[in-house]
Protein backbone atom coordinates (compact mmCIF):
# COMPACT_ATOMS: atom_id res chain seq x y z
CA UNK A 1 0.00 0.00 0.00
CA UNK A 2 2.84 2.42 0.82
CA UNK A 3 4.48 1.76 -2.53
CA UNK A 4 1.26 2.06 -4.53
CA UNK A 5 0.27 5.29 -2.78
CA UNK A 6 3.74 6.71 -3.34
CA UNK A 7 3.58 5.84 -7.04
CA UNK A 8 0.13 7.46 -7.26
CA UNK A 9 1.48 10.65 -5.67
CA UNK A 10 4.38 10.82 -8.11
CA UNK A 11 2.07 10.17 -11.06
CA UNK A 12 -0.28 12.96 -9.92
CA UNK A 13 2.69 15.35 -10.19
CA UNK A 14 2.82 14.66 -13.93
CA UNK A 15 5.64 12.12 -14.00
CA UNK A 16 5.59 9.36 -16.59
CA UNK A 17 4.89 5.78 -15.37
CA UNK A 18 8.54 4.66 -15.42
CA UNK A 19 9.71 7.68 -13.41
CA UNK A 20 6.69 7.53 -11.09
CA UNK A 21 7.44 3.87 -10.35
CA UNK A 22 11.12 4.54 -9.67
CA UNK A 23 10.44 7.52 -7.38
CA UNK A 24 7.53 5.72 -5.71
CA UNK A 25 9.75 2.81 -4.63
CA UNK A 26 12.52 5.18 -3.54
CA UNK A 27 10.25 7.42 -1.45
CA UNK A 28 8.41 4.50 0.18
CA UNK A 29 11.65 2.73 1.09
CA UNK A 30 12.36 4.81 4.19
CA UNK A 31 8.97 4.23 5.85
CA UNK A 32 8.97 0.53 4.91
CA UNK A 33 12.44 -0.11 6.33
CA UNK A 34 11.81 1.90 9.50
CA UNK A 35 8.45 0.28 10.20
CA UNK A 36 9.65 -3.28 9.63
CA UNK A 37 13.00 -2.90 11.39
CA UNK A 38 11.35 -1.62 14.58
CA UNK A 39 8.98 -4.59 14.49
CA UNK A 40 11.93 -6.91 13.80
CA UNK A 41 13.69 -5.53 16.89
CA UNK A 42 10.65 -6.51 18.94
CA UNK A 43 10.60 -9.98 17.37
CA UNK A 44 14.29 -10.63 18.16
CA UNK A 45 13.83 -9.53 21.78
CA UNK A 46 10.81 -11.79 22.17
CA UNK A 47 12.69 -14.68 20.62
CA UNK A 48 15.55 -14.17 23.07
CA UNK A 49 13.70 -13.68 26.36
CA UNK A 50 10.24 -15.06 25.61
CA UNK A 51 8.94 -18.53 26.36
CA UNK A 52 6.25 -20.78 24.92
CA UNK A 53 3.62 -18.94 22.91
CA UNK A 54 5.60 -15.67 23.00
CA UNK A 55 8.66 -17.24 21.38
CA UNK A 56 6.54 -19.02 18.79
CA UNK A 57 4.84 -15.72 17.98
CA UNK A 58 8.24 -14.05 17.59
CA UNK A 59 9.44 -16.71 15.12
CA UNK A 60 6.26 -16.39 13.05
CA UNK A 61 6.49 -12.59 13.16
CA UNK A 62 10.12 -12.64 11.99
CA UNK A 63 9.33 -14.92 9.06
CA UNK A 64 6.37 -12.70 8.16
CA UNK A 65 8.47 -9.52 8.19
CA UNK A 66 11.22 -11.03 6.04
CA UNK A 67 8.81 -12.45 3.47
CA UNK A 68 6.84 -9.18 3.41
CA UNK A 69 9.98 -7.16 2.74
CA UNK A 70 11.02 -9.55 -0.03
CA UNK A 71 7.59 -9.45 -1.68
CA UNK A 72 7.31 -5.65 -1.44
CA UNK A 73 10.84 -4.67 -2.43
CA UNK A 74 11.80 -7.47 -4.83
CA UNK A 75 8.80 -9.39 -6.16
CA UNK A 76 6.59 -6.31 -6.53
CA UNK A 77 9.39 -4.37 -8.22
CA UNK A 78 9.77 -7.19 -10.77
CA UNK A 79 6.01 -7.23 -11.46
CA UNK A 80 5.93 -3.44 -11.91
CA UNK A 81 8.93 -3.73 -14.23
CA UNK A 82 7.08 -6.23 -16.46
CA UNK A 83 4.02 -3.98 -16.40
CA UNK A 84 6.16 -1.09 -17.65
CA UNK A 85 7.74 -3.27 -20.36
CA UNK A 86 4.27 -4.18 -21.58
CA UNK A 87 3.78 -0.53 -22.49
CA UNK A 88 1.46 0.73 -19.74
CA UNK A 89 0.81 4.44 -20.16
CA UNK A 90 -0.79 5.10 -16.76
CA UNK A 91 -1.21 3.39 -13.40
CA UNK A 92 -4.92 3.68 -12.72
CA UNK A 93 -5.61 3.92 -8.98
CA UNK A 94 -8.61 5.09 -6.99
CA UNK A 95 -7.70 8.00 -4.74
CA UNK A 96 -9.36 8.51 -1.37
CA UNK A 97 -9.46 11.85 0.44
CA UNK A 98 -8.27 13.85 -2.54
CA UNK A 99 -7.12 17.30 -1.38
CA UNK A 100 -8.02 16.47 2.25
CA UNK A 101 -7.58 19.45 4.54
CA UNK A 102 -8.78 18.37 7.97
CA UNK A 103 -7.57 20.40 10.97
CA UNK A 104 -6.63 17.46 13.19
CA UNK A 105 -4.35 19.40 15.53
CA UNK A 106 -7.12 21.86 16.37
CA UNK A 107 -8.91 19.08 18.26
CA UNK A 108 -5.87 17.46 19.85
CA UNK A 109 -6.63 18.71 23.38
CA UNK A 110 -10.21 17.41 23.24
CA UNK A 111 -9.11 14.09 21.72
CA UNK A 112 -6.32 13.50 24.26
CA UNK A 113 -8.49 14.55 27.21
CA UNK A 114 -11.39 12.28 26.22
CA UNK A 115 -9.08 9.37 25.48
CA UNK A 116 -7.24 9.82 28.79
CA UNK A 117 -10.51 9.81 30.76
CA UNK A 118 -11.66 6.60 29.06
CA UNK A 119 -8.27 4.95 29.61
CA UNK A 120 -8.28 5.78 33.33
CA UNK A 121 -11.84 4.46 33.70
CA UNK A 122 -11.04 1.27 31.76
CA UNK A 123 -7.82 0.64 33.68
CA UNK A 124 -9.61 1.14 37.00
CA UNK A 125 -12.29 -1.33 35.88
CA UNK A 126 -9.66 -3.90 34.90
CA UNK A 127 -7.83 -3.53 38.23
CA UNK A 128 -11.10 -3.90 40.13
CA UNK A 129 -12.11 -7.13 38.38
CA UNK A 130 -11.54 -10.43 40.15
CA UNK A 131 -8.39 -12.25 39.00
CA UNK A 132 -10.40 -15.41 38.36
CA UNK A 133 -12.42 -13.54 35.74
CA UNK A 134 -9.77 -11.44 34.03
CA UNK A 135 -6.71 -13.73 34.03
CA UNK A 136 -6.25 -17.00 32.18
CA UNK A 137 -4.46 -20.05 33.46
CA UNK A 138 -1.24 -18.81 31.81
CA UNK A 139 -1.04 -16.14 34.55
CA UNK A 140 -2.92 -17.90 37.36
CA UNK A 141 -2.07 -21.56 36.94
CA UNK A 142 -4.57 -24.37 36.60
CA UNK A 143 -5.67 -26.93 34.05
CA UNK A 144 -7.79 -27.32 30.94
CA UNK A 145 -9.66 -30.56 30.27
CA UNK A 146 -11.72 -31.52 27.22
CA UNK A 147 -14.62 -33.91 27.86
CA UNK A 148 -17.24 -35.76 25.80
CA UNK A 149 -20.71 -36.50 27.13
CA UNK A 150 -22.82 -39.57 26.45
CA UNK A 151 -25.76 -37.50 25.22
CA UNK A 152 -25.78 -33.91 23.90
CA UNK A 153 -26.58 -31.42 26.65
CA UNK A 154 -26.58 -27.66 27.18
CA UNK A 155 -23.57 -25.88 28.57
CA UNK A 156 -25.71 -24.53 31.43
CA UNK A 157 -26.68 -28.07 32.44
CA UNK A 158 -23.07 -29.24 32.61
CA UNK A 159 -22.01 -26.05 34.39
CA UNK A 160 -24.78 -26.56 36.93
CA UNK A 161 -23.66 -30.13 37.57
CA UNK A 162 -20.11 -28.92 38.15
CA UNK A 163 -21.17 -26.20 40.59
CA UNK A 164 -23.12 -28.77 42.60
CA UNK A 165 -20.02 -30.94 43.02
CA UNK A 166 -18.02 -28.28 44.87
CA UNK A 167 -14.23 -28.26 44.94
CA UNK A 168 -12.44 -27.20 41.76
CA UNK A 169 -15.53 -27.94 39.66
CA UNK A 170 -17.56 -25.31 41.52
CA UNK A 171 -15.56 -22.44 39.98
CA UNK A 172 -14.54 -24.08 36.70
CA UNK A 173 -15.33 -22.39 33.37
CA UNK A 174 -17.34 -24.57 30.99
CA UNK A 175 -17.71 -23.82 27.27
CA UNK A 176 -19.16 -26.03 24.54
CA UNK A 177 -17.18 -26.74 21.38
CA UNK A 178 -18.98 -25.57 18.21
CA UNK A 179 -18.09 -28.65 16.16
CA UNK A 180 -20.20 -30.85 18.44
CA UNK A 181 -23.27 -28.61 18.63
CA UNK A 182 -26.67 -29.87 17.48
CA UNK A 183 -29.52 -27.89 15.98
CA UNK A 184 -31.24 -27.90 19.39
CA UNK A 185 -28.44 -25.84 20.95
CA UNK A 186 -26.86 -28.78 22.74
CA UNK A 187 -23.34 -30.18 22.43
CA UNK A 188 -21.44 -33.36 23.21
CA UNK A 189 -17.94 -31.88 23.61
CA UNK A 190 -16.94 -29.32 26.24
CA UNK A 191 -13.81 -27.63 27.56
CA UNK A 192 -13.54 -27.27 31.34
CA UNK A 193 -10.94 -24.83 32.70
CA UNK A 194 -9.78 -24.76 36.31
CA UNK A 195 -7.86 -21.74 37.62
CA UNK A 196 -5.42 -21.68 40.56
CA UNK A 197 -6.96 -24.19 42.94
CA UNK A 198 -5.52 -23.30 46.42
CA UNK A 199 -6.28 -26.77 47.76
CA UNK A 200 -3.90 -28.28 45.24
CA UNK A 201 -1.15 -25.67 45.59
CA UNK A 202 2.24 -27.26 45.91
CA UNK A 203 1.30 -30.39 43.99
CA UNK A 204 3.44 -31.44 41.04
CA UNK A 205 2.10 -30.58 37.59
CA UNK A 206 1.57 -34.21 36.62
CA UNK A 207 -0.23 -34.89 39.90
CA UNK A 208 -2.40 -31.80 39.40
CA UNK A 209 -3.44 -33.01 35.97
CA UNK A 210 -4.33 -36.48 37.25
CA UNK A 211 -6.34 -35.08 40.17
CA UNK A 212 -8.30 -32.67 37.96
CA UNK A 213 -9.15 -35.46 35.52
CA UNK A 214 -10.10 -37.80 38.34
CA UNK A 215 -12.37 -35.16 39.88
CA UNK A 216 -14.20 -34.83 36.56
CA UNK A 217 -14.37 -38.58 35.95
CA UNK A 218 -15.81 -39.25 39.42
CA UNK A 219 -18.17 -36.28 39.64
CA UNK A 220 -19.60 -36.51 36.12
CA UNK A 221 -19.44 -40.28 35.61
CA UNK A 222 -23.15 -40.48 34.74
CA UNK A 223 -22.85 -37.73 32.10
CA UNK A 224 -19.51 -38.58 30.48
CA UNK A 225 -19.21 -40.77 27.44
CA UNK A 226 -18.57 -44.42 28.21
CA UNK A 227 -15.38 -46.26 27.18
CA UNK A 228 -14.83 -46.01 23.40
CA UNK A 229 -15.30 -49.78 23.03
CA UNK A 230 -18.10 -50.94 25.32
CA UNK A 231 -18.84 -54.66 24.87
CA UNK A 232 -21.62 -56.72 26.48
CA UNK A 233 -22.09 -60.45 25.84
CA UNK A 234 -25.24 -62.52 26.43
CA UNK A 235 -24.50 -66.11 25.55
CA UNK A 236 -23.53 -66.11 21.88
CA UNK A 237 -24.92 -62.62 21.18
CA UNK A 238 -22.48 -59.74 21.54
CA UNK A 239 -23.45 -56.05 21.52
CA UNK A 240 -20.75 -53.42 21.20
CA UNK A 241 -21.13 -49.64 21.44
CA UNK A 242 -18.34 -47.90 19.54
CA UNK A 243 -17.44 -44.21 19.84
CA UNK A 244 -15.40 -42.59 17.06
CA UNK A 245 -13.97 -39.08 16.78
CA UNK A 246 -15.82 -38.48 13.50
CA UNK A 247 -18.71 -39.99 11.58
CA UNK A 248 -18.44 -43.05 9.32
CA UNK A 249 -20.79 -45.09 7.15
CA UNK A 250 -22.59 -47.90 8.94
CA UNK A 251 -21.51 -50.34 6.19
CA UNK A 252 -17.81 -49.58 6.85
CA UNK A 253 -18.21 -50.09 10.60
CA UNK A 254 -20.13 -53.31 9.98
CA UNK A 255 -17.41 -54.66 7.68
CA UNK A 256 -14.68 -54.03 10.25
CA UNK A 257 -16.79 -55.62 13.00
CA UNK A 258 -17.09 -58.78 10.93
CA UNK A 259 -13.30 -58.80 10.50
CA UNK A 260 -13.09 -58.64 14.30
CA UNK A 261 -15.03 -61.94 14.51
CA UNK A 262 -18.61 -60.72 14.99
CA UNK A 263 -20.56 -63.06 12.73
CA UNK A 264 -23.57 -61.48 11.02
CA UNK A 265 -22.68 -58.08 12.44
CA UNK A 266 -25.26 -55.30 12.09
CA UNK A 267 -24.15 -51.69 12.73
CA UNK A 268 -26.51 -48.80 13.38
CA UNK A 269 -25.58 -45.17 14.10
CA UNK A 270 -27.12 -43.49 17.13
CA UNK A 271 -29.77 -40.93 16.20
CA UNK A 272 -28.24 -37.46 16.01
CA UNK A 273 -24.70 -38.81 16.59
CA UNK A 274 -23.08 -40.13 13.43
CA UNK A 275 -19.92 -41.05 15.31
CA UNK A 276 -21.55 -43.47 17.77
CA UNK A 277 -22.53 -46.99 16.59
CA UNK A 278 -24.28 -49.95 18.13
CA UNK A 279 -22.98 -53.22 16.61
CA UNK A 280 -24.70 -56.56 17.23
CA UNK A 281 -23.46 -59.99 16.16
CA UNK A 282 -22.76 -63.54 17.32
CA UNK A 283 -19.52 -64.52 18.99
CA UNK A 284 -18.12 -67.52 20.80
CA UNK A 285 -15.58 -65.69 22.97
CA UNK A 286 -15.98 -63.52 26.07
CA UNK A 287 -16.57 -59.76 26.20
CA UNK A 288 -12.98 -58.80 27.07
CA UNK A 289 -11.48 -60.94 24.32
CA UNK A 290 -13.99 -59.55 21.82
CA UNK A 291 -13.16 -56.01 22.93
CA UNK A 292 -9.47 -56.64 22.20
CA UNK A 293 -10.33 -58.11 18.79
CA UNK A 294 -12.48 -55.09 17.87
CA UNK A 295 -9.70 -52.69 18.91
CA UNK A 296 -7.17 -54.56 16.74
CA UNK A 297 -9.51 -54.57 13.72
CA UNK A 298 -10.27 -50.84 13.76
CA UNK A 299 -7.02 -49.25 14.94
CA UNK A 300 -4.81 -48.04 12.09
CA UNK A 301 -7.45 -48.73 9.41
CA UNK A 302 -9.65 -46.38 7.36
CA UNK A 303 -13.18 -46.41 5.97
CA UNK A 304 -14.17 -46.43 2.30
CA UNK A 305 -13.79 -42.61 2.13
CA UNK A 306 -10.23 -42.74 3.44
CA UNK A 307 -11.07 -41.41 6.94
CA UNK A 308 -9.12 -43.15 9.67
CA UNK A 309 -11.03 -44.93 12.41
CA UNK A 310 -10.08 -43.16 15.64
CA UNK A 311 -11.78 -44.10 18.89
CA UNK A 312 -13.05 -41.18 20.96
CA UNK A 313 -12.03 -41.06 24.62
CA UNK A 314 -14.33 -39.53 27.26
CA UNK A 315 -11.48 -37.20 28.35
CA UNK A 316 -9.31 -36.88 25.22
CA UNK A 317 -7.17 -33.87 26.15
CA UNK A 318 -5.80 -32.18 29.24
CA UNK A 319 -3.05 -29.71 30.07
CA UNK A 320 -1.81 -28.04 33.23
CA UNK A 321 0.11 -24.84 34.02
CA UNK A 322 1.93 -24.91 37.37
CA UNK A 323 2.95 -22.01 39.61
CA UNK A 324 6.60 -22.07 38.52
CA UNK A 325 5.62 -21.90 34.85
CA UNK A 326 3.23 -19.01 35.60
CA UNK A 327 6.06 -16.97 37.11
CA UNK A 328 8.37 -17.65 34.18
CA UNK A 329 5.72 -16.73 31.60
CA UNK A 330 4.80 -13.50 33.41
CA UNK A 331 8.39 -12.39 33.93
CA UNK A 332 9.44 -13.14 30.35
CA UNK A 333 6.45 -11.23 28.93
CA UNK A 334 7.21 -8.14 31.05
CA UNK A 335 10.93 -8.29 30.25
CA UNK A 336 10.25 -8.64 26.52
CA UNK A 337 7.87 -5.66 26.43
CA UNK A 338 10.28 -3.44 28.40
CA UNK A 339 13.37 -4.28 26.32
CA UNK A 340 11.43 -3.91 23.07
CA UNK A 341 10.20 -0.45 24.05
CA UNK A 342 13.70 0.70 25.00
CA UNK A 343 15.32 -0.48 21.77
CA UNK A 344 12.51 0.99 19.64
CA UNK A 345 13.00 4.34 21.37
CA UNK A 346 16.75 4.24 20.68
CA UNK A 347 16.29 3.21 17.04
CA UNK A 348 13.80 5.99 16.31
CA UNK A 349 16.10 8.45 18.12
CA UNK A 350 18.95 7.48 15.78
CA UNK A 351 16.77 7.31 12.66
CA UNK A 352 14.90 10.59 13.19
CA UNK A 353 17.76 12.35 15.05
CA UNK A 354 15.43 13.46 17.89
CA UNK A 355 13.95 11.79 20.97
CA UNK A 356 10.64 13.60 20.39
CA UNK A 357 9.73 11.17 17.61
CA UNK A 358 10.62 8.15 19.74
CA UNK A 359 8.62 9.31 22.76
CA UNK A 360 5.65 10.17 20.55
CA UNK A 361 5.68 6.68 19.01
CA UNK A 362 6.06 4.95 22.39
CA UNK A 363 3.23 6.96 23.98
CA UNK A 364 0.99 6.10 21.02
CA UNK A 365 1.85 2.40 21.48
CA UNK A 366 1.16 2.65 25.22
CA UNK A 367 -2.19 4.28 24.45
CA UNK A 368 -3.17 1.41 22.13
CA UNK A 369 -2.29 -1.32 24.65
CA UNK A 370 -4.09 0.39 27.54
CA UNK A 371 -7.11 1.15 25.32
CA UNK A 372 -7.33 -2.52 24.30
CA UNK A 373 -6.94 -3.53 27.95
CA UNK A 374 -9.84 -1.22 28.87
CA UNK A 375 -11.98 -2.78 26.13
CA UNK A 376 -11.14 -6.26 27.44
CA UNK A 377 -12.18 -5.18 30.94
CA UNK A 378 -15.53 -3.98 29.56
CA UNK A 379 -16.12 -7.30 27.80
CA UNK A 380 -15.26 -9.26 30.93
CA UNK A 381 -17.84 -7.14 32.75
CA UNK A 382 -20.41 -7.55 29.92
CA UNK A 383 -19.39 -10.92 28.39
CA UNK A 384 -20.55 -10.52 24.79
CA UNK A 385 -17.24 -11.97 23.63
CA UNK A 386 -15.14 -14.32 25.74
CA UNK A 387 -11.82 -12.65 26.52
CA UNK A 388 -9.21 -12.96 29.25
CA UNK A 389 -5.59 -12.02 29.80
CA UNK A 390 -3.37 -14.89 28.70
CA UNK A 391 -0.36 -15.49 26.46
CA UNK A 392 -2.51 -15.31 23.34
CA UNK A 393 -3.66 -11.84 24.41
CA UNK A 394 -0.02 -10.81 24.96
CA UNK A 395 0.64 -11.89 21.38
CA UNK A 396 -2.33 -9.73 20.31
CA UNK A 397 -0.83 -6.75 22.16
CA UNK A 398 2.49 -7.27 20.38
CA UNK A 399 0.71 -7.42 17.03
CA UNK A 400 -1.07 -4.16 17.87
CA UNK A 401 2.25 -2.55 18.86
CA UNK A 402 3.78 -3.51 15.53
CA UNK A 403 0.81 -2.25 13.51
CA UNK A 404 0.52 1.03 15.41
CA UNK A 405 4.26 1.64 15.17
CA UNK A 406 4.23 1.14 11.40
CA UNK A 407 1.32 3.55 10.97
CA UNK A 408 2.97 6.15 13.22
CA UNK A 409 6.29 5.92 11.39
CA UNK A 410 4.54 6.55 8.06
CA UNK A 411 3.13 9.81 9.47
CA UNK A 412 6.42 10.76 11.16
CA UNK A 413 8.37 10.08 7.97
CA UNK A 414 6.13 12.51 6.08
CA UNK A 415 6.44 15.11 8.87
CA UNK A 416 10.22 14.85 8.65
CA UNK A 417 10.06 15.41 4.87
CA UNK A 418 7.67 18.36 5.17
CA UNK A 419 9.30 20.31 8.02
CA UNK A 420 11.93 22.04 5.84
CA UNK A 421 9.50 22.94 3.04
CA UNK A 422 6.09 23.61 4.63
CA UNK A 423 5.54 27.06 6.11
CA UNK A 424 3.87 27.46 9.48
CA UNK A 425 4.15 25.90 12.92
CA UNK A 426 4.95 22.26 13.60
CA UNK A 427 1.23 21.69 14.26
CA UNK A 428 0.52 22.97 10.73
CA UNK A 429 3.17 20.63 9.35
CA UNK A 430 1.52 17.72 11.21
CA UNK A 431 -1.87 18.59 9.73
CA UNK A 432 -0.47 18.69 6.20
CA UNK A 433 1.42 15.41 6.71
CA UNK A 434 -1.53 13.54 8.22
CA UNK A 435 -3.81 14.69 5.40
CA UNK A 436 -1.25 13.59 2.81
CA UNK A 437 -0.96 10.10 4.35
CA UNK A 438 -4.66 9.77 5.28
CA UNK A 439 -5.49 7.66 2.24
CA UNK A 440 -2.87 5.00 2.97
CA UNK A 441 -3.80 5.04 6.67
CA UNK A 442 -7.44 4.31 5.91
CA UNK A 443 -6.65 1.65 3.30
CA UNK A 444 -4.15 -0.11 5.59
CA UNK A 445 -6.50 0.02 8.57
CA UNK A 446 -9.46 -1.13 6.49
CA UNK A 447 -7.73 -4.19 5.06
CA UNK A 448 -6.32 -5.19 8.46
CA UNK A 449 -9.69 -4.78 10.18
CA UNK A 450 -11.37 -6.80 7.42
CA UNK A 451 -9.00 -9.72 8.04
CA UNK A 452 -9.36 -9.59 11.84
CA UNK A 453 -13.16 -9.25 11.62
CA UNK A 454 -13.34 -12.43 9.54
CA UNK A 455 -11.39 -14.28 12.24
CA UNK A 456 -13.68 -12.82 14.92
CA UNK A 457 -16.90 -13.71 13.09
CA UNK A 458 -15.89 -17.31 12.45
CA UNK A 459 -14.78 -17.80 16.07
CA UNK A 460 -17.56 -15.83 17.81
CA UNK A 461 -19.10 -17.95 20.55
CA UNK A 462 -16.50 -20.71 20.40
CA UNK A 463 -14.76 -19.65 23.62
CA UNK A 464 -11.37 -20.47 22.11
CA UNK A 465 -8.24 -18.32 22.16
CA UNK A 466 -8.81 -16.96 18.64
CA UNK A 467 -12.07 -15.29 19.67
CA UNK A 468 -10.34 -13.01 22.18
CA UNK A 469 -7.30 -12.55 19.94
CA UNK A 470 -9.42 -11.42 16.98
CA UNK A 471 -11.38 -8.96 19.10
CA UNK A 472 -8.21 -7.47 20.60
CA UNK A 473 -6.62 -7.16 17.17
CA UNK A 474 -9.70 -5.51 15.64
CA UNK A 475 -10.06 -3.01 18.46
CA UNK A 476 -6.31 -2.42 18.60
CA UNK A 477 -6.12 -1.52 14.91
CA UNK A 478 -8.87 1.08 15.42
CA UNK A 479 -7.03 2.43 18.47
CA UNK A 480 -3.74 2.44 16.53
CA UNK A 481 -5.24 4.46 13.71
CA UNK A 482 -6.59 6.98 16.23
CA UNK A 483 -3.30 7.19 18.13
CA UNK A 484 -1.15 7.78 15.05
CA UNK A 485 -3.21 10.94 14.42
CA UNK A 486 -4.28 12.19 17.84
CA UNK A 487 -1.59 10.85 20.19
CA UNK A 488 1.72 10.47 18.36
CA UNK A 489 1.63 13.73 16.39
CA UNK A 490 0.34 15.93 19.28
CA UNK A 491 3.00 14.42 21.57
CA UNK A 492 5.65 15.21 18.98
CA UNK A 493 4.42 18.82 18.88
CA UNK A 494 4.38 19.03 22.69
CA UNK A 495 7.92 17.66 23.08
CA UNK A 496 9.28 19.94 20.36
CA UNK A 497 7.54 23.05 21.72
CA UNK A 498 8.76 22.21 25.21
CA UNK A 499 12.35 21.83 23.96
CA UNK A 500 12.10 25.12 22.06
CA UNK A 501 10.73 26.91 25.15
CA UNK A 502 13.59 25.58 27.27
CA UNK A 503 16.13 26.69 24.69
CA UNK A 504 14.68 30.20 24.50
CA UNK A 505 14.52 30.52 28.30
CA UNK A 506 18.12 29.47 28.81
CA UNK A 507 20.42 32.45 29.56
CA UNK A 508 22.65 33.42 26.69
CA UNK A 509 26.30 32.57 27.23
CA UNK A 510 28.41 35.67 26.47
CA UNK A 511 31.31 35.09 24.12
CA UNK A 512 34.62 34.74 25.88
CA UNK A 513 36.99 37.73 25.60
CA UNK A 514 40.41 36.74 24.32
CA UNK A 515 43.25 37.52 26.66
CA UNK A 516 45.81 40.14 25.71
CA UNK A 517 49.11 38.63 24.65
CA UNK A 518 51.81 38.72 27.27
CA UNK A 519 54.64 41.07 26.35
Amino acid sequence: ILIYESIREEQSKGRKPIQAAKDGFDHAMSAIVDGNLTTLITAFILMKVGTGTIRGFAVTLTIGIITTLFCALVALRVLVHYELKSGVTEFKMREFFRNANFKFMAYRTLAIGTSLALLVAGTALFIGLDDQKKLGIDFLGGATVKVRTEQPMTVDSLRGRGEGLGGAMATAEVVDLPGSRTSAGRASEFRITFKSNPDLAGAEDGDLERRFKQEIADGLSDELQKDPINVASDGTTTTATLYFEEGHLAADVQSKAEQAGLTGAVAQAREGQGNVFSVTGTSTIGAEARRSAIASAFEGSSDSAGREFKFALPIPESSVVGAQVVGELRDSAIKALALSSLLILLYIRVRFAEYSYGWGALLADLHDVVATLAAIAFLIWFPWIRVEMNLTMIAAFLTILGYSLNDTIVVFDRIRENRPRVKGSLADVCDVSINQTLSRTVITSGTTILASLIILIFNWGTGNALEGFAFALTFGVVAGTFSSIYIASPMLVWFEERAAAKASAAPAVPPSTPKAPVA
